[in-house]
C-alpha cells in the first residue's frame, strides 16, 4: 500500500516443470513488480518452507534450476527497499492460493 493504493499481482506459470518453481518464480516476479512500483517497503509472505527456509537461511538449493532463482532473488534485493521482510504462512492462510484453484 502506497498512499492509500494497494498494489495486487497475479500471474500464472503454465509452462514450469513443477509446483515448486511457481513459488520461486512468484517470489521474483514479486520483488520485480515492487521495483517497478517503486516500492521501497515490501513485505513477502509464502507457503513454501523449503523456499523460505533457503532464503531466510541463506542456503543455497541443491537443485541447479531453483538455484538461478536462488541467485537472482539475492540479486534483486540489492535494489534500495527501506525494509524488505519475508516470512513463511500456512497454506490455509495464503488467500492467493485461491485464486488457483479449480
Amino acid at each position: 500500500t502506497i498512499n492509500n493504493l494497494e498494489y495486487k499481482f497475479i500471474k500464472t506459470y503454465s509452462d514450469h516443470r513443477n509446483s515448486m518453481e511457481s513459488e520461486w518464480a512468484s517470489l521474483i516476479d514479486g520483488l520485480e513488480y515492487s521495483q517497478r512500483k517503486g516500492i521501497k517497503t515490501l513485505a513477502v509472505e509464502n507457503d513454501c518452507l523449503p523456499v523460505i527456509n533457503s532464503i531466510v537461511t541463506e542456503t543455497p538449493p541443491k537443485n541447479r534450476l531453483f538455484l538461478e532463482y536462488y541467485k537472482y532473488f539475492y540479486a534483486l534485493t540489492r535494489y534500495n527497499y527501506k525494509w524488505l521482510g519475508i516470512r513463511w504462512i500456512p497454506r490455509e492462510y495464503n488467500w492467493a492460493d485461491e485464486l488457483f484453484r479449480i
